[in-house]
C-alpha cells in the first residue's frame, strides 16, 4: 500500500470530521448566544445547554485540529523498518491484509485506499504499544507483520 495515498486518504477524513464539527459548533454558539434563548422561567435551561453543547463542540473542533495536525508531522517523518509513529503498517490476521497507521492523536479514524481499510492507532493504544519498535515478519498476538512504511 502507497503510505503517501494513506495519509491522504486519513487527511481527507480528518478535514471532514473537522468541518463537520466546525458547523456544528458554530451552530450551536450562535444558537446560545440568540435571544431566543432568553430564560423564559426559573425552570428553563435552553440557554445552559446550548452553551454547554457548544463548549463540548469546540472541543471536537480542537480534537480534529489536533488530529490533523499530527498526521501531518508523523506523515514528514523518515519511514524506517521498525514500527514508530508514523509508519503504515501492514499486518495479516486470518488471512486479510489490514493497515494502520501510527499518529499520536486520531486513533480510531478509518479511511478506505485502494478498497482497503487504513486506521489511525495512537502510541497509548494497547495495539501500538505491541508494535512499536517491531518490524517485518514479527507476530503481535493474532496478526503477522507484513510491511512496515
Amino acid at each position: 500500500m502507497n503510505r503517501l495515498l494513506a495519509v491522504e486518504a486519513l487527511g481527507a477524513v480528518l478535514q471532514q470530521k473537522w468541518e463537520d464539527a466546525k458547523k456544528a459548533f458554530d451552530t450551536s454558539r450562535a444558537g446560545a448566544t440568540s435571544g431566543e434563548v432568553k430564560q423564559e422561567s426559573k425552570y428553563d435551561t435552553r440557554g445552559i445547554e446550548e452553551a454547554y453543547l457548544a463548549h463540548g463542540l469546540s472541543n471536537a473542533v480542537r480534537e480534529a485540529e489536533r488530529a490533523i495536525r499530527d498526521l501531518e508531522e508523523a506523515a514528514a517523518k523518515e519511514v524506517k523498518e521498525s514500527v514508530q509513529v508514523g509508519s503504515l503498517v501492514g499486518c495479516k490476521r486470518d488471512g486479510e491484509t489490514v493497515y494502520f497507521f501510527l499518529s499520536a492523536s486520531g486513533g480510531g479514524i478509518e479511511a478506505q485506499v485502494e478498497g482497503v481499510e487504513v486506521t489511525i492507532i495512537s502510541p497509548e493504544s494497547p495495539l501500538a504499544q505491541k508494535l512499536m519498535g517491531a518490524g517485518e515478519g514479527k507476530r503481535v498476538g493474532p496478526l503477522q507483520i507484513t510491511s512496515v512504511g
